[in-house]
């Protein structure tokens, strides 16, 4: 797996909660790796989360099935 872009920040009223990053999966090693289509976005937050949900489990409502 390889960093693709920057960490893009996650915002909530102008603050920022998290942070994404979007990795592509190599066959092979670098330098010589062959891309491939399968991507993967690894989220990080920035602090412990104040929901009131009683399991404090987090929920990610927008994904995407689609390759660029």
């Amino acid at each position: 797996w390889k960093a693709t872009v920057a960490d893009q920040r996650i915002q909530e009223r102008q603050e920022i909660i998290g942070l994404k990053k979007t990795l592509v999966f190599y066959h092979g090693k670098a330098p010589n790796g062959k891309k491939t289509n399968w991507i993967m976005h690894e989220y990080t937050l920035r602090q412990r989360s104040t929901c009131n949900d009683a399991n404090n489990n987090m929920q990610v409502n927008n994904y995407s099935n689609s390759v660029n």
